[in-house]
């Protein structure tokens, strides 16, 4: 079982013209409504990229207004397990998206109700965590929250998995926690200048993070694909499929998801990386993110376009 303990969130995305400057008010052209957050944006490619024999559980909190059904509704049509989703005192939390004609944004969050989320709802698990199991965390509930559920999943002899997003520093005894840690380029080297790692190259503070914290890291590179390393040293770099990009919005969060997935699954390390970036890069060809996210079938289908891994 893969358990996501995260963020649930819905955006309000409005095209316009031009960004307003301070104080103005701009027109916008027709808003939509979408799903997010980084917690359930992971659910549900995880749930999309699994197996049917998988399960993928999704443990957060949503208001108790007429938003916190739309911010589950991908999610309740993929299968994901939301009996750990509770219903919480603030709002559900939204993002107020302005987008021009250049792809620039302008974006607001108010985190309501992801702030109520508890560690102590992992203990209503049925089953329990166990060692076949895996906890996913991100960064948009509340850290005493997120290293609580940690805690627990540690406990149990889970597979603990943190994606460092948005990046916020971390202490050393966090990452000691951890099986692997998820990092993008700036992430990785926040991290890295947090802990004292003297370089700012990310794929040598991949490596130094896994060797020092005994972990596997993956750090996502954009448009040059992928790496890993685990904490002997070795090392893998997986590219991308060439696709017409659209919109790279939730990309980061498909390649986590599916990556898990295929772990969980029990496909080795650099056969996991070509998956979930096969995924993520499918998902730049439509517009959105969780409306952008393809089933396991349809990702492994092209993944044979990606080179086989190659070892670092």
């Amino acid at each position: 079982m893969i358990v996501v303990f995260g963020s649930l969130t819905v955006d309000l995305i409005t095209p316009v013209e031009r960004l307003p400057s301070r104080g103005e008010t701009v027109v916008g052209g027709s808003y939509a409504l979408v799903p997010g957050g980084k917690g359930a944006n992971q659910a549900l490619a995880a749930a999309l990229g699994s197996a049917p024999e998988q399960q993928v559980a999704m443990v957060g909190t949503v208001g108790g207004d007429a938003w916190g059904e739309a911010a589950l509704e991908k999610l309740r049509a993929a299968g994901v397990d939301l009996s750990l989703v509770a219903k919480g005192q603030g709002h559900t939390a939204c993002g107020f998206i302005s987008v021009d004609g250049q792809g620039q944004t302008l974006i607001t969050v108010s985190p309501g109700a992801n702030m109520e989320t508890r560690a102590d709802a992992l203990d209503r698990l049925n089953p329990a965590l166990g060692s076949r199991d895996w906890l996913l965390l991100q960064m948009e509930v509340t850290l005493e929250e997120n290293w609580l559920a940690l805690d627990r999943a540690k406990a149990a002899g889970a597979r603990c998995v943190l994606n460092l997003a948005p990046a916020i520093p971390i202490d050393a005894n966090v990452l000691s926690k951890l099986d692997v840690l998820v990092v993008n380029q700036p992430e990785a080297q926040l991290i890295g200048l947090v802990l004292g790692i003297g370089t700012s190259a990310h794929l040598e503070i991949a490596r130094e993070l896994a060797r020092r914290h005994d972990l596997t890291c993956v750090a996502t590179l954009g448009e040059h694909g992928s790496v890993a390393f685990e904490a002997s040293g070795r090392g893998w770099q997986v590219g991308r499929i060439d696709v017409d990009v659209v919109d790279t919005t939730g990309a980061g969060d498909a390649y986590v998801g599916y990556l898990i997935a295929a772990l969980d699954h029990g496909l080795a390390l650099p056969e996991a990386m070509r998956f979930a970036s096969a995924g993520a890069s499918l998902s730049c060809e439509t517009r959105g993110a969780q409306s952008a996210y393809l089933g396991r079938e349809a990702i492994g289908r092209r993944v044979r376009e990606l080179a086989p891994a190659a070892p670092l």
